[in-house]
């Protein structure tokens, strides 16, 4: 048996679909996969992305906690008529479905997914929104919907070890809706984007950028008055589910609506590079020095996935090791204003462009994780001067926490952070922490011990002279990136005492 690391396996003419019922294309058509039950197993070795998986939790996914005495010689047998079908040979040791010390895994390429194609065609269309590149963004949006056949994992009806991807994917069809429901606005097809919104708002109703859009519509076509009686429909309806008013975007296109502010309903294609901001789209415009390539865009969306184990109550943990210059800051950067994206308040417990200050660790996001945060009206990492306080986190109780160069801690601060993961169930949080490992021994046994207790590692591999080149000209890495560790100066420690 050989061993094997995810991500994916190699490229070729094969096509593995799964946003609808399962169907599979290899280089000579499409394959015949067999009875549901094998159907069932290819699914959940798909589900695992790359990784492997053992023998005995395949038993237990495919018959849902109940195998029966023959499980085992059943799984090897649909494994073989799997291997025919994929054209792997029986002896493979590094073929697209492999046996390795850790079970089986399923080597494809992040190309050979329609799943990862729709995820990519989705982001490149937000990017695109942020630059104001509208008929783009629109093509990316549609695209990536194009891709959409049905239930995610319809096959697996259900089955628990799919349920949070399909959530996941469902949740990001949403946002693809609605990024193409703006972006029409945005070049002028005002009534294709109302029936959009509309379709939006009646199905999923607290979604309140598919309200900016609709309402920006409704006034946009001579229903001004029927654009403010929406309005307080949705005030109504979020005050009565969430006891929360309309967010900032929603009441600047009411206030607009009110004032006939046709410079911030209009749309906005043809506008100069320097216009005013569409509504609903302002609010996702990266800060200035933001802007650029992402390396690691691989790392982003397994980081991104694990916001589904917060939004379903659980508790995530995560940790992103790399050298000096490798990205960790910039992926973090990322990944919160993702998190924004879908609802999370992100907490950082020590960011890069914020002054240093003494913060333990182990107190705040012991409270965070617990709860107890809000209970007792404390305020949340990161917001200590005045800013959003615990009262607030409970109307939005996913907390993505972000924990920036944690090789600073203390070896105390460093055993309440395995504390807090080793302890920390169902919070509704995602705790990533970034680490330089240095030469220090201690960061490895660190990480050991958070891996022990459930934290995903991802490793970042060190960037390109090129990549660092475009990341420096785009501001993106800060001073001495790239350099050796060894030496640098210690930065502060992330709480004293």
């Amino acid at each position: 048996m050989t061993e094997i690391s995810p991500p994916h396996g190699r490229a070729g003419a094969w096509s593995f679909r799964v946003l609808g019922s399962l169907e599979v294309d290899g280089p000579a058509g499409p394959v015949a996969l067999g009875p549901p039950q094998r159907r069932l197993l290819l699914l959940r070795l798909l589900s695992a992305d790359g990784w492997p998986v053992p023998v005995e939790r395949l038993c237990e996914d495919l018959w849902e906690g109940r195998p029966p005495s023959g499980a085992r010689s059943s799984v090897h047998a649909h494994i073989s008529r799997l291997r025919s079908a994929l054209a792997v040979p029986e002896d493979a040791g590094n073929g697209m479905l492999t046996l390795t010390s850790g079970g089986y895994a399923l080597q494809v390429a992040r190309e050979q997914r329609d799943t990862a194609l729709f995820e990519d065609a989705v982001q490149r269309g937000r990017r695109l929104a942020t630059q104001r590149q509208w008929a783009h963004a629109r093509v990316e949006a549609e695209t990536a919907l194009g891709l959409w056949r049905g239930t995610p994992y319809a096959d697996a009806d259900g089955k628990p070890f799919v349920r949070q991807e399909t959530n996941r994917l469902s949740e990001l069809r949403w946002s693809a809706m609605e990024l193409l429901a703006e972006m029409l606005l945005e070049e002028g097809a005002v009534t294709r984007s109302l029936v959009l919104a509309e379709e939006i708002v009646g199905r999923n109703p607290l979604r309140e950028v598919s309200w900016c859009v609709l309402l920006r519509g409704l006034y946009l076509v001579g229903r001004a008055g029927e654009a403010l009686r929406r309005f307080e429909d949705v005030r109504r309806l979020l005050a009565e589910d969430l006891g929360a008013d309309p967010g900032p975007a929603l009441r600047r296109v009411h206030m607009a609506i009110l004032r006939h502010e046709t410079a911030v309903l209009s749309p906005a294609a043809g506008a100069r590079a320097d216009a005013v901001p569409a509504v609903g789209t302002a609010d996702r415009t990266p800060p200035s020095g933001s802007p650029g390539p992402l390396v690691h865009g691989a790392e982003l969306s397994r980081l991104t996935r694990m916001l589904a184990i917060a939004r379903e109550g659980g508790t995530g943990w995560a940790v992103v090791s790399g050298g000096a210059g490798s990205g960790k800051t910039r992926l973090l950067e990322e990944l919160g204003a993702e998190a924004e994206r879908r609802g999370f308040r992100v907490s950082w417990v020590r960011h890069p462009k914020k002054p240093l200050t003494a913060f333990p660790i182990g107190g705040p996001l012991t409270r965070i994780l617990s709860g107890s945060e809000a209970r007792d009206g404390g305020s949340l990492p990161g917001h200590e001067h005045g800013t959003p306080r615990a009262s607030e986190y409970l109307s939005r109780p996913h907390v993505l926490c972000l924990i920036d160069d944690v090789q600073g801690a203390t070896p105390a601060e460093r055993s309440e952070l395995i504390a807090c993961a080793a302890l920390s169930r169902d919070t509704g949080a995602l705790v990533v922490c970034a680490v330089d490992p240095g030469d220090d021994p201690g960061i490895d046994d660190m990480l050991s011990a958070l891996v022990r207790c459930g934290a995903e590692r991802v490793d970042l591999r060190p960037l390109t002279v090129q990549e660092m080149a475009v990341q420096e000209m785009a501001g993106l890495l800060g001073p001495g990136a790239g350099q050796p560790s060894r030496g640098r100066e210690r930065k502060a420690p992330l709480c004293t005492g």
